[in-house]
């Protein structure tokens, strides 16, 4: 398997996780897991790792073409645990409207989306009708957002 660039992938996800933080002004039901960002090389097909309740993150996962880098995630997921379901959305983009606003996390589910409040994953109810013009808003937005981030940023790594 190629590897890819690690700081552009990173680059990215930071950019994701700016673009898409929202604060709320109503009292929503709190999501105690912290999300995690992941970047990797797009692996179509491949079964996505799992999560299970004894992690106390979900996951927003970013895969990426090697060489490509620079075009954006060409795959992104979203793997999370909820009342001890474990729901994996593959095949996801992220929307953002014509509006100022942050970027959301569309899935495949025409009733299932997401949003992110800084901390953890918020779940929302439908999807705009402009969905398709607005996955093609966001990949332009997070390019230029990931292109205007500093070179060295560090890199963090689980272990």
């Amino acid at each position: 398997m190629k590897k890819i660039d690690v700081r552009v992938s990173q680059k990215f996800a930071l950019a994701a996780s700016i673009l898409m933080t929202r604060v709320f002004s109503t009292d929503l039901r709190p999501n105690r897991r912290r999300l995690m960002l992941a970047c990797g090389p797009a692996m179509p097909g491949k079964k996505i790792a799992m999560p299970n309740p004894d992690m106390k993150f979900d996951v927003l996962g970013f895969g990426f073409r090697p060489g490509k880098e620079w075009k954006g995630p060409s795959e992104i997921f979203v793997e999370e645990m909820r009342d001890g379901e474990l729901r994996i959305w593959p095949n996801c983009r992220l929307y953002a409207s014509t509006a100022t606003g942050p970027l959301y996390v569309l899935t495949d589910d025409p009733e299932v989306s997401f949003t992110y409040d800084g901390n953890s994953l918020v779940a929302l109810l439908g999807r705009p009708d402009d969905h398709a013009e607005g996955a093609l808003r966001a990949k332009a937005l997070l390019r230029e957002a990931a292109r205007q981030l500093p070179e060295d940023i560090e890199q963090q790594t689980m272990m």
